[in-house]
């Protein structure tokens, strides 16, 4: 690796930090890890330079940022448990995860009833060993306990039908 592309000047953050959302989203906290990952001996002011051209350009965007995980985990089936922890792990405020939630009106029932049919849809429960692991699935999803047991019940019914 030359000395020139582990350069830290100013004009190579912002370069590396363009071909990098140009590939993805990333949060602020993302990308400040991702560039500090790079250019290890960048200047802080540098780094927080290049944050602010970069939200100022609305290249960087914490708000369609987390639309952007929120809608990837929900569709890979998990709960708001495992969402909103994601989330916060990414460094998005609490009042900002919170608009996310709100804007997303979903129905946590039906998707945890969901979740649960694309696992489970041709295995009715013959004993507690089988509800238990159901649940337990549900539950590492994050989906909680009222969720669960209402798609564990639901999921019963149709066998009883």
């Amino acid at each position: 690796m030359s000395t020139a592309s582990t350069d830290a000047t100013l004009a190579n953050l912002q370069r590396a930090a363009l071909g990098w959302l140009g590939r993805r989203e990333f949060s602020v906290k993302g990308m400040r890890e991702r560039i500090y990952r790079r250019f290890p001996d960048a200047e802080p002011g540098d780094v927080s330079q290049t944050l602010e051209w970069l939200l100022e350009q609305n290249y960087l965007n914490d708000e369609r940022f987390g639309g952007m995980l929120f809608r990837y985990r929900v569709g890979r089936g998990q709960g708001k448990i495992r969402v909103r922890q994601a989330l916060q792990q990414e460094g998005l405020s609490p009042e900002l995860i919170e608009r996310i939630f709100d804007e997303a009106q979903i129905d946590w029932f039906e998707h945890a009833f969901d979740t649960h049919q694309r696992r489970f849809a041709n295995y009715p429960i013959t004993d507690n060993k089988d509800k238990a692991r159901q649940l337990r699935f549900l539950q590492y999803r994050g989906f909680n306990a009222e969720e669960c047991f209402s798609a564990i019940e639901r999921h019963q019914a149709q066998y009883k039908e």
